[in-house]
């Protein structure tokens, strides 16, 4: 691999060179990984140094939508199509081997190569790296036999990609002539040995020192992969464990220079980049240079952490069910207490299931959680998809939508070949809601009350419900969604491996495979709950709390909100500001980020605002908006905030 460039070179090398099956297995998909990315990587920015952006809006808009926090089928997604937009257009290719190597043929219709295909190796090690990164921990004998099997049609692989030895990587170091640069190798896993060389190229300017450049040396050309692929101080953290590997004792920060990988965005703080020689994760700050420079490629969003790990059995579950696998039910009700992930299950599947009609209710939203948005959001969906001209209902009373509804989903019904599934996720919003409304206590009031009864749902249809589990109390629904009459699929807490998974997210992934006994603890203070690990890993990301210190963990919910009170306590002693100044600055930017996040409704937020006490007038007002931070959240109840509000009186 010495001609290799470095990003696969490096991840290669550790492959080979790691003793240990399971992760070696990982070390395996890492080259997969660095693989696949660098590849994207050429397109992305073949696709913008050919100005195709202009000409394919769309796919500008998915690559600025999804390069904040890319999945690894998101960078499939990216080369598949930006190669397919030069089928046409060969001479314009950077790399036309690299076009090659993904499809048979130049032209209209394009065939992918046998790797592409999908029974092709490439779909197989996309479906093992999930499985992986979703935490499950797989024994040393299957690990090995994997490899085994696998390990064949990865050098298969790498056999097909040699033509990257004529395309060689540099850092660009700095111009010492008038056509000449200095420039040091970035190709093959010991890189950072390399010497520096001399460069004369027309086509490099000093605008791309500090950049690493891609070079065809036959046609003197040159693509910048700045700043998607960097030569930095690694500024990863290095742990020093306890001599019986339970705690951290002591961090170090890398520093060593080396090649780094562009991974995710998180939030409008940081940009992270991985080295897959040590896993290290290098997070440079969104106003360095470095970062700045990336905000031509994404849009203006906040990325969290992605909390939904696992679940594929409830995925699979979801997926059966839509098309009629297993049961001849035409509803599915997912069922789980507070903080279970059931709103993050139902927004997974819709993710994976872009047809799917779609409604999430939402507490203090009203244009959520009453009966009439509910029926005129899905219905307007519903005449989108299926191009039914959306009449008006014939009433503006809620038995007047249910018609309207009826009427449309009836016409896409008979126009639909498939299935048409519709998702509704927060039934006991909508019943709250209708109770805090100080409204007449009547089921009918709610959407609870108005759900089309299975029994007259039309054959291709399937209903997607979510709720806590005393929606089974209510007697008009339960007569109609009783078991007999439809799945109920019961949600549990995040398996252990859920919680690794998370953890790779944030944090050196071969650290994380090495802490047992704190990802042990983890498990045992969180109890699965997704908001708590939600809580961690943000804590983790603004170092708030070190990853490895079992000490600092708080013991179950409760105890981490009474942390958050303390943290605004303390706070407040180390400000030299008027105290009641500080709480209303930071009761207004909470509020204003819940808002901007969708976790609050502009009405209810702003309503909230208006009320804010005035300077020396807010006893406890940080721990009311604490409870209404929670009360925002799906999981929490009016009790358990109700608890939070006790923790610091």
């Amino acid at each position: 691999m010495k001609s290799f460039p470095a990003p696969m070179a490096i991840a290669y090398k550790e492959f080979q060179e790691e003793e240990n099956s399971f992760r070696k297995l990982h070390r395996l998909i890492d080259t997969f990984e660095s693989i696949l990315k660098y590849c994207s990587v050429i397109a992305i920015q073949d696709f913008y140094y050919n100005q195709m952006e202009s000409e394919y809006p769309d796919f500008d808009a998915k690559i600025k939508g999804k390069i904040s926090r890319p999945q690894l089928g998101h960078w499939a997604e990216f080369l598949r199509e930006i190669l397919k937009f030069f089928r046409l257009n060969k001479e314009k290719l950077f790399c036309p081997e690299l076009y090659l190597f993904h499809f048979k043929n130049f032209g209209k219709r394009p065939v992918p190569n046998g790797c592409f295909k999908s029974e092709g190796i490439s779909n197989k090690l996309l479906k093992l790296r999930n499985q992986l990164a979703h935490g499950t921990t797989i024994s040393d004998e299957e690990s090995m036999a994997k490899i085994v099997s696998i390990t064949p049609l990865l050098e298969d692989f790498l056999d097909k990609i040699s033509f990257f030895e004529n395309y060689p990587l540099y850092y660009l170091e700095n111009k010492i002539g008038e056509k000449s640069f200095s420039a040091m190798s970035m190709m093959g896993a010991d890189y950072a040995r390399n010497q520096a060389e001399q460069l004369f190229f027309s086509t490099i300017s000093a605008k791309h020192i500090g950049h690493v450049l891609l070079l065809d040396l036959k046609r003197e050309n040159i693509l910048d992969l700045h700043p998607f692929l960097l030569f930095e101080n690694c500024n990863g953290e290095i742990a020093n464990w306890d001599k019986d590997h339970i705690n951290i004792i002591g961090r170090n920060t890398c520093n060593k220079r080396k090649m780094l990988l562009y991974n995710y965005f998180e939030r409008k703080k940081h940009i992270f980049f991985i080295d897959y020689q040590s896993g290290h994760l290098s997070k440079f700050k969104k106003t360095d240079e470095i970062a700045h420079e990336f905000n031509n490629y994404s849009k203006e969003n906040t990325t969290p952490v992605e909390t939904f790990v696992g679940r594929e059995k409830e995925l699979n579950s979801l997926e059966n069910f839509s098309w009629n696998h297993g049961s001849n039910k035409k509803v599915l009700i997912a069922l789980g207490p507070p903080g279970c992930g059931k709103t993050a299950l139902l927004e997974k599947y819709a993710g994976m299931n872009k047809d799917a009609i779609k409604h999430f209710i939402r507490q203090g939203d009203s244009s959520t959680t009453t009966t009439v948005s509910v029926f005129e959001n899905i219905t307007a969906q519903l005449s989108d998809q299926f191009h039914i001209e959306n009449s008006n209902p014939i009433s503006n009373r809620v038995a007047g939508y249910r018609k309207w509804f009826d009427d449309i989903l009836s016409k896409c019904a008979e126009k639909s070949d498939k299935n048409i599934v519709i998702v509704i996720d927060g039934l006991d919003e909508a019943e709250r809601a209708n109770h805090f409304s100080q409204q007449t206590r009547q089921e009918e009031s709610t959407i609870v009350g108005w759900l089309p009864d299975p029994h007259f749902l039309p054959d291709n249809v399937r209903l997607i419900l979510s709720s806590r589990l005393d929606i089974l109390e209510i007697q008009s629904f339960k007569s109609k969604y009783d078991s007999d009459k439809a799945n109920h699929l019961h949600i549990g807490k995040l398996s252990d491996d859920d919680i690794k998974g998370l953890f790779f997210q944030v944090y050196n992934k071969y650290e994380v495979l090495s802490a047992e006994h704190y990802i042990k603890q983890v498990v045992k203070v969180s109890e699965g709950n997704p908001l708590y690990m939600k809580m961690l890993m943000d804590d983790i990301l603004e170092e708030r709390i070190q990853f490895g210190d079992s000490n600092v963990l708080p013991n179950g919910m409760i105890s981490y909100f009474e942390r958050i009170v303390n943290d605004f306590d303390e706070q407040d002693k180390l400000t030299e500001r008027d105290d009641s100044e500080t709480e209303i600055e930071s009761q207004r930017e909470l509020l204003e980020a819940l808002i901007k996040a969708g976790d609050i409704s502009p009405e209810k937020g702003n309503e909230r605002l208006d009320k804010l006490p005035k300077k020396g007038n807010n006893t406890n007002s940080i721990l009311q908006l604490l409870s209404l931070f929670c009360l925002t959240k799906e999981p929490i109840t009016i009790e358990f905030a109700e608890d939070i509000l006790k923790c610091g009186s």
